[in-house]
């Protein structure tokens, strides 16, 4: 598939800091690339390198078959000729505009035409009855409709999203971002959004890059990267909750047995011919059980004790000490109601599982 956005340029700031993008934006109506990554990991940089708020120092970015920027020609083009919409993390929307007047701002249009298309905006963004308002006396919820509707009203050819949902209290953040991918998709306008919420990724991105101190570590589906992460780095941003380090005892028929700290684990064999891997064990891919496993169909059933619990909302994170030593450190996520049907405390003793095809294997370079 051709590119929308070929990207490749770096941004040097004074103390060695190098910020370095290197990814493209699939040539489709719609699909959102998620920049994730811990704060400070140069995403808003590379977005606003795009939208040509910040001039690179080296390299490239080309949309379709126009230059943005080209370090060996010197072109840089100014923001407003690259027909970008961009949203800021804080709106930026002009207080002492209504919200009519804010969405419509950047319309080249007579008055008539104008005040049309943003009546249009105004019911698609469920905005009808505050366009005589001032961005302050909306919530916070509603300023964000505003933004994205000013961002979108003049139809870009790519959307640019700077922490959309972060400065909306946590109830509010998890109602929009149901809507915003349908939202968006109505526009079929490609988005290229940063963030570093793990589910704001999960639920809106089709591609996702991951960053860490300025660097690109792994770029794909996002189903790919989050559950097939290409090291522990990667392993750890996108929080996988064990990362250990084991080594490959043996192999046969396509699965290997891996040695962790004197507990064996069998995994489906992903790491060919590698002795030393690092295996990664999501929370909510070991389930619990009172007593012996019986029927059911992991290949793996590891005697546990229960060493903490954490309650986290919708569900309860469980540390727990595997093995006849203790050893091996896991932790589960299950639901209040399982907790509750386990009768789980500190120290209980249960049945830890897991399916070999639940283990990601990363092989280790010795």
């Amino acid at each position: 598939m051709t590119a929308l956005l070929d990207t490749h340029f770096e941004k040097h700031y004074s103390g060695g800091t190098q910020i370095s993008a290197d990814f493209s934006q699939p040539s489709q109506e719609f699909s959102i690339t998620v920049l994730f990554g811990p704060s400070g990991c140069g995403k808003t940089t590379i977005l606003r390198s795009l939208a040509g708020l910040i001039r690179p120092e080296t390299g490239s970015i080309k949309c379709d078959d126009d230059l943005w920027f080209d370090e060996n020609t010197s072109i840089c083009l100014p923001p407003q000729k690259r027909d970008v919409g961009f949203c800021f993390q804080d709106y930026a929307l002009f207080p002492h505009m209504t919200v009519s007047q804010n969405i419509g701002y950047g319309l080249r249009l007579e008055k008539q035409k104008r005040n049309q298309i943003v009546g249009e905006f105004l019911e698609r963004f469920h905005l009808t009855g505050l366009e005589d308002r001032l961005p302050h006396q909306i919530s916070g919820g509603q300023q964000q409709r505003v933004a994205l509707a000013r961002a979108l009203v003049r139809k870009p050819r790519l959307l640019l999203l700077d922490e959309p949902l972060s400065a909306l209290d946590s109830t509010m953040r998890d109602e929009l971002r149901l809507q915003m991918r349908k939202l968006l998709s109505q526009f079929k306008i490609p988005v290229v959004l940063v963030t570093h919420d793990r589910t704001e990724a999960i639920s809106l991105a089709d591609q996702m890059i991951v960053m860490k101190e300025g660097k690109t570590l792994q770029c794909g589906p996002v189903e790919d990267v989050f559950s097939r992460p290409n090291g522990p780095e990667v392993a750890r941003i996108v929080g996988i909750e064990t990362i250990e380090v084991g080594e490959v005892m043996n192999r046969k028929d396509g699965m290997a047995t891996i040695e962790i700290q004197g507990v064996k684990l069998l995994a489906v064999d992903t790491v060919s011919l590698y002795r030393k891997v690092h295996v990664c064990i999501k929370g909510e891919h070991v389930t619990l059980s009172r007593g012996e496993a019986g029927t059911l169909s992991s290949r793996n059933h590891l005697h546990a004790f229960v060493k903490w619990i954490t309650p986290e909302g919708p569900l309860i994170r469980i540390g727990l000490e595997c093995g006849e030593n203790r050893s091996l450190e896991l932790t589960s996520l299950i639901t209040p109601s399982a907790a509750q049907e386990l009768h789980l405390q500190n120290g209980s003793q249960v049945m830890a599982m897991i399916k070999a095809s639940s283990i990601h294997l990363i092989p280790m370079v010795e």
